[in-house]
């Protein structure tokens, strides 16, 4: 899924015709021939963004510069959002490609790799072309400071970055003013001179007043544009006398300037002007539709037609309204008035503003919007539900840290009402890997709905994931049947993914015919619900079970046809993919494509690592290390084996103790044979130690019928020890005592204690 994207963010703001025309400054910027960043760097107020739109209207007209703009906000400290809006702001480029459109989609990915595909995505446009930042003060993410050093230093001679903030970006400057490829634009720069200001109230303000009396404005306001601004508003039709008055009493600094020009301004409007300005200062952006919804009761009401001719009136008398787009559908104020507004408007006012415009967005589809202004206005009656009905769009959109944001801000007593904010809690840490604090929501989800059949199935389903990706075969087999079991035939979502988490436990069960029709059942309605991460992940378990039939053109087949099936979704980097590459790693050892094999491996061990598949991981170490043994090196068979015991370390598979030793037992002395290779490659697709031990044969010096672990346990059974005394004596727990004996069962043809030492007695096992 892709991030709903808000077009006005991307708009370059139209400077006005009749602005002061800052000449000087323009002729600095658009000379530096050697430049890569020009910083606009003053606080709120001092024309840093009209500055931009002026350099802009320039630069496309007598340089022919392609323009790209990106007004950013606190929610652009999410990662995804911030490289999502990156990159829909150059795609119109001529030359772009689109890496970067790929890894978004895939989701997950670290910002390392963003930022090199976002370079790389340009390094082919050859036309000049400038990228604008405004507002990156709000940036806070160490993360995205870094990415923009890094885009800075690496980013095609056709490029240049333009950046407008209240203060420094968070990455180092001396090394950009060393080279010269840095240009800054700062308070002193932007001050506005005695003709500026001259200019400014004349052409600007339309007001014809003594250059003595501007002069003293000017230094006053110190050449601040918004305070210049503000009392030119406050001295609108006023008489000379008025005038001259208001200049002699006007001083002090910037912030009692301000609220001094604010109240000023405020005598001079109207009491609809007043009105309007006080009850929509709490919008993050206007409209006349949205006005007119808002602003629907009291003594002053307004019609859409009342509320577009209000808009353009403020815009026309320079009242810090900024037009979002072209056809002036959407306005904002610029932030320094909203502050001062807001300021002004009664709490009790401006949340019952906030709760109306998020009912407006709920009818009209801006259901981001409709959240942000419910959680502001501690409308919980309304942010709780619209969340936790809307929760996993934002979370499949890759805005894992608003999500979480908005779940944070509301009060834990909502979530015992709407149990899925305690779901939509659990799938968010799922993604961020922080699987310890996953049960916490599970739990509260379950006891909070009095154990609810759709949220146990989707609940189980969370475990299975988890039990999967960890191998824990016990947990894995006990919450998918649970899964399987609530969720209806008609939910076919649920229903695809738990079918996923059947085959892949049928797999490392080594019931490998059963694994291939439950991932092809699963396939079946991921395709039809467009479940894109159960396509991936059963695609490439698929493809394992075929190989392990020693089918390999089909298992070829089938990776490459869903590889295939990922870069037609835009999925061509997402690290569900690891087991797709996993496949081909194994066919490539096969055929001794030992290169092509180390390739993927790596791919399979860079995707395992980010989305947390420690499956996938110590599959990949076990052929890695096969790899190495072949390869005869010994410093990297070593570092191959102490990986491989570190991943498995992570895994709670019950034979995974018995799995080391077989390798060990196999890869310890001499090279291996053929069928040994061929059984350890097998190993690495997924399956279980007996399902791989029929692959060696019995020629070959073989383990035991049963497993060392197996003899041991078995001997305690004969000795008369129960369940949890064996699993006290052999440091394991109980449920893996439970799953040995039900294999020895199984090896043996047996269904009691003591039937199965009388068989191994039989045996001569004991």
């Amino acid at each position: 899924m892709s991030t709903l994207l808000l077009s006005t963010k991307l708009h370059i703001p139209t400077s006005q015709k009749s602005a002061v025309v800052r000449q000087g400054l323009i002729e600095k910027i658009t000379s530096a021939i050697q430049a890569k960043l020009i910083l606009l760097s003053a606080p709120a107020g001092y024309g840093k963004t009209t500055l931009a739109s002026e350099v802009i209207r320039y630069i496309q007209k007598e340089q022919n510069y392609n323009v790209c703009w990106f007004s950013l906000d606190d929610d652009d400290n999410d990662i995804y959002q911030f490289f999502t809006y990156l990159n829909e702001a150059v795609k119109g480029l001529p030359g772009k490609e689109n890496r970067l459109n790929e890894l978004l989609q895939a989701q997950q990915m670290p910002a390392k790799l963003l930022i090199k595909a976002f370079v790389s995505d340009l390094l082919p446009v050859s036309d000049p072309f400038l990228l604008v930042l405004d507002d990156y003060h709000v940036i806070d993410s160490a993360i995205i400071d870094e990415s923009l050093a890094f885009m800075i230093e690496k980013m095609p001679h056709s490029m240049k970055i333009m950046m407008t903030s209240r203060s420094d970006p968070g990455f180092p400057l001396a090394r950009l003013r060393s080279r010269k490829e840095l240009i800054e634009i700062r308070v002193d720069d932007l001050r506005f001179t005695l003709n500026e200001t001259i200019q400014f109230m004349q052409d600007v303000m339309g007001l014809s007043i003594p250059d003595e009396q501007v002069s003293v404005l000017g230094k006053r306001t110190e050449g601040w544009v918004a305070g210049l601004q503000m009392a030119g508003l406050s001295m609108q039709d006023r008489t000379a006398a008025e005038v001259s008055q208001f200049v002699e009493r006007f001083s002090g600094s910037h912030r009692f300037v301000m609220d001094y020009l604010i109240d000023e301004v405020f005598t001079q409007l109207s009491a609809v002007e007043e009105h309007f300005l006080l009850m929509t200062a709490v919008l993050n952006r206007l409209s006349a539709d949205l006005c007119q919804a808002i602003l629907n009761e009291g003594n002053f009401t307004f019609t859409k037609q009342e509320g577009q001719k209000m808009l353009e009136h403020l815009e026309n008398k320079n009242s810090f309204l900024i037009s979002l787009d072209d056809q002036r559908y959407w306005y904002r104020y610029h932030q320094l008035f909203t502050d001062v507004l807001l300021q002004k408007t009664p709490i009790k006012i401006a949340q019952t503003m906030r709760k109306k415009a998020a009912l407006w967005s709920i009818q009209n589809g801006y259901i981001r919007d409709a959240i942000d202004y419910a959680i502001t206005a501690e409308a919980w009656e309304i942010a709780a539900p619209l969340l936790a009905e809307n929760g996993l769009t934002f979370l499949f959109q890759g805005n894992l840290t608003l999500l979480q944001n908005w779940l944070d801000d509301i009060p834990k007593q909502w979530y015992k009402k709407f149990p899925r904010l305690s779901i939509h809690y659990a799938w968010v840490l799922v993604n961020q890997g922080s699987f310890d604090a996953v049960e916490l929501y599970l739990h509260a989800a379950e006891v909070d709905s009095q154990r609810d059949n759709s949220i146990l199935a989707v609940t189980s389903l969370i475990r299975a994931n988890i039990a999967r990706a960890h191998e824990n075969i016990i947990m894995l087999e006990n919450s998918v049947l649970i899964a399987l079991e609530l969720a209806s035939a008609e939910n076919i979502l649920s229903r695809s993914a738990s079918l996923l988490q059947v085959g892949a436990l049928q797999l490392m069960k080594g019931e490998i015919k059963k694994a291939e029709i439950s991932l092809k059942d699963a396939l079946s309605q991921a395709h039809q619900s467009n479940n894109a991460n159960v396509v991936l992940l059963a695609g490439g378990y698929l493809g394992l079970v075929f190989l392990l039939q020693e089918s390999y053109s089909e298992a070829r087949k089938t990776f490459e046809e869903y590889f295939d099936w990922a870069k037609q979704h835009s999925l061509g980097q997402s690290p569900l993919l690891a087991y797709l590459h996993l496949g081909l790693a194994i066919l490539s050892f096969i055929e001794n494509n030992l290169e092509k094999a180390r390739e993927h491996i790596k791919l399979t061990q860079e995707f395992s690592r980010y989305i947390n598949e420690i499956s996938a991981l110590y599959r990949s170490n076990i052929l890695l290390f096969l790899l190495e043994k072949t390869t005869g090196k010994n410093a990297a068979i070593e570092t191959a084996w102490v990986d491989l015991k570190k991943a498995a370390s992570g895994l709670e598979n019950p034979e995974i103790v018995e799995q080391l030793h077989f390798l060990e037992t196999l890869l310890g002395g001499e090279d291996p044979s053929t069928e040994q290779i061929q059984a350890i490659s097998y190993l690495a697709a997924c399956t279980s130690l007996e399902y791989t031990r029929l692959f060696i044969p019995r020629k070959q010096p073989l383990p035991n019928f049963l497993s060392e672990r197996e003899v041991e346990l078995l001997t305690l059974i004969a000795n008369g020890l129960k369940n949890q005394e064996i699993a006290n004596e052999m440091f394991i727990s109980l449920n893996t005592v439970l799953y040995h004996t039900k294999n020895i069962y199984n090896k043996l043809g047996v269904n009691k204690r003591t039937q199965a030492v009388l068989k191994a007695k039989e045996l001569n096992i004991l």
